[in-house]
């Protein structure tokens, strides 16, 4: 996961959010948060310099979101239904 701080001064995210490998852009005030491929971090780093960035967090996603991820988004409910059978 990706949290970008921008300044007052900062254009449209859309060239960001146009780009491979970015997911699930959201914008709170100054605040980007985004999921980037290893892949694609060339091009996003290049997209977050026209966006004047402030503030730059890099975090491994969480242990559940990789379990959602390789599970296809069951809840612990589906997954306990499927194993009871």
């Amino acid at each position: 996961k990706v949290v970008v701080t921008v300044g007052p001064g900062a254009t449209s995210t859309a060239a960001l959010d146009a780009l491979d490998g970015v997911h699930d852009l959201t914008v709170d005030g100054s605040h980007l948060t985004f999921h980037v491929d290893d892949d694609a971090l060339p091009q996003v780093t290049r997209a977050l310099a026209d966006l004047a960035p402030h503030g730059l967090t890099i975090e491994p996603p969480s242990l559940e979101e990789l379990f959602l991820k390789l599970t296809g988004g069951f809840s612990e409910r589906e997954l306990s239904d499927l194993f009871q059978r």
